[in-house]
């Protein structure tokens, strides 16, 4: 774990589409649903152009930075102080984001089909290979990504192909929801579901060829945006506006309702199955990173063991949530706000100053050759 192993264009894609997946399944599209109600759909176009505007200009200003990392950036512009601290703030931010998932999948499988067993020994069970992936390194994880994910992108196709004829058409009105206003002014901070870009400044230095950056980027705020789209889409036409959907997985929700004649019925265990996969690879990959940036951001020598502190924190944080009402609470107040100010505020100015340092003394350099 130690050695840098590098990814290709194709693995780079996979690792970033298992966030997405999982932010999907997760519940990140049922509370854009529950603030927005019948608009949701509107607010997510909405959201996703704001992405991509953000997405061209973190690319632009990245240009003078080839193959650096936040944390490399934020060393350029405030050295070891300055690294140390947005290495702590990603942690916080990834391990919250770990937490609720993990906490989300162990409340949910305890309800739904394992109310025998104990809920830390369905966590612990998880995490058994979390662990072993995560100690091997980087290719285990994006090796079984790589098979996991396409199932799971199947899955949620075959699901909405499905489920069509559930849909009715009169949900999605009226347009605005609870209002313009609200819908885009107050809710622009849904933008926090775009927190795939949080994993995206990290990505350089693992990519075997540097130009391939642009395209991983670009590629993986479309697929986000396209997945949202259908899920709350999907969502909106199935439920009234005034349904809250907290308590289950928000894509649960629909397969619950999903059969093939009378003969397949309640299909729901196999779709949770392929999203157990995707959840297992998700985790295994944030285990990696976090323990990637407390190495790089605290320049350790050794990050292996890391694993077993990072796997025992997490796996404490997800049990301080009472049930899922706490852990959407926790999402609503602290998560969507932290992910906003983190990913698209603090971030964007360090590496704005970043490339006027960067300016500063390439003109000094210059009238010093002169």
């Amino acid at each position: 774990m130690n050695a840098m192993q590098k990814l290709g264009k194709i693995e780079a894609i996979g690792l970033s589409l298992a966030v997405i997946i999982n932010n999907i399944i997760f519940n990140m599209t049922s509370i854009i649903f529950n603030y927005c109600g019948s608009g949701s759909w509107i607010n997510i176009i909405y959201v996703s152009i704001l992405s991509l505007i953000f997405t061209f200009i973190i690319i632009l200003l990245l240009k003078p930075f080839p193959s650096l990392d936040l944390l490399d950036i934020s060393s350029f512009l405030g050295g070891k102080t300055l690294k140390c601290l947005i290495s702590v703030l990603y942690v916080i931010l990834f391990m919250s984001f770990s937490a609720i998932c993990v906490r989300y999948y162990a409340n949910n499988s305890h309800i739904i089909y394992f109310s025998g067993y104990n809920l830390l020994f369905l966590i612990l069970l998880a995490f058994v290979p979390i662990v072993i992936s995560s100690k091997i390194g980087l290719k285990a994880i994006y090796g079984t990504n790589l098979i996991v994910i396409p199932i799971t992108i199947l899955s949620i196709v075959l699901l909405f192909t499905i489920s069509v004829r559930d849909f009715s058409w009169q949900k999605l009105f009226p347009i605005f929801g609870y209002g313009a206003k609200d819908l885009f002014i107050n809710q622009s901070m849904n933008i926090f579901a775009f927190n795939i870009i949080g994993y995206l400044y990290f990505l350089p230095p693992f990519l075997k060829d540097k130009n391939d950056f642009k395209k991983v980027y670009i590629f993986s705020i479309i697929i986000c945006s396209l997945y949202f789209l259908l899920t709350i889409l999907a969502l909106t036409m199935t439920f009234s506006y005034s349904f809250k959907a907290d308590e289950y997985f928000s894509l649960y929700l629909i397969s619950r309702l999903v059969s093939l004649g009378r003969f397949f019925q309640r299909l729901d265990a196999i779709f949770i199955f392929t999203w157990l996969l995707a959840f297992l690879s998700f985790i295994c990959f944030n285990v990696y990173l976090m323990s990637y940036i407390i190495k790089k951001g605290f320049e350790l020598s050794d990050s292996k063991e890391l694993v077993y502190s990072v796997s025992a924190i997490l796996i404490g944080v997800s049990l301080a949530f009472k049930n899922n009402a706490a852990v959407n609470s926790f999402t609503k107040i602290f998560f969507r706000n932290y992910t906003v100010i983190l990913v698209f505020g603090i971030s964007l100015v360090i590496v704005i100053l970043a490339c006027f340092k960067k300016r500063r003394i390439k003109k000094w350099k210059l009238k010093f050759i002169c």
